[in-house]
């Protein structure tokens, strides 16, 4: 029987909060902690709270603020996800392996099945995993492609800034309104957060 919860552990790798085994290479262990602390310190420790903190720029205009809220707060809310699957990870893992090497223990009797009850389970947890993931890259990848086409299409008179809305509300670190170039970065600068954090959301989802 496969790991029933392989597909979730290759999210939460590409989410960049797995930890490998300290049975792993030394070389394999840098490379997750290189690619770990740039997704948590990009997406959790400063991307998430810049959301928090543009608060105060959308509290006027209640439709740009449930917005803001609502990315913010569901982005927050996986900060926590992360603090505790870093708290709880070895029971966790506990669990996933325990499960890994007790799923067969039952012997088949008549019309129970312990393997096709396990295999259907599964099936069924990674096909809606995959589909809810899709959906939740599908939200950035179509937000901030859509403004990026936009503001490549604007006319722009030379020397003026853009007077367009980025896909999300959150603390850009540059003005990103003096070019079309710094515009595009923005888009792309919120981009790569939200779209992890569809992996972080979908893959703690055990």
């Amino acid at each position: 029987m496969d790991n029933f919860f392989d597909v979730n552990v290759t999210m939460l790798r590409m989410s960049g909060i797995w930890i490998p085994d300290t049975s792993s290479k030394p070389i394999i262990k840098l490379m997750y902690l290189l690619y770990n602390t740039l997704w948590i310190c990009y997406s959790c420790l400063f991307f998430c709270p810049s959301e928090l903190v543009y608060f105060a720029n959308t509290f006027t205009y209640v439709p740009d603020l449930v917005k803001n809220v609502n990315m913010g707060m569901t982005h927050f809310l996986a900060n926590i996800k992360v603090c505790l699957w870093f708290y709880h990870r070895k029971e966790i893992m506990a669990i996933i392996e325990t499960l890994s090497v007790y799923g067969r223990r039952y012997e088949t009797y008549g019309d129970f099945n312990t393997d096709k009850i396990v295999q259907n389970a599964k099936r069924f947890k990674d096909i809606f995993s995959v589909l809810f993931l899709n959906f939740a890259m599908f939200t950035s990848i179509s937000s901030c492609f859509i403004c990026f086409l936009n503001v490549i299409a604007a006319d722009i008179p030379p020397g003026e800034e853009i007077d367009m809305k980025l896909p999300y509300f959150s603390y850009v670190p540059f003005n990103y309104k003096a070019s079309k170039v710094a515009f595009s970065i923005a888009i792309w600068y919120q981009f790569f957060p939200v779209f992890n954090y569809a992996y972080i959301i979908v893959g703690k989802s055990i």
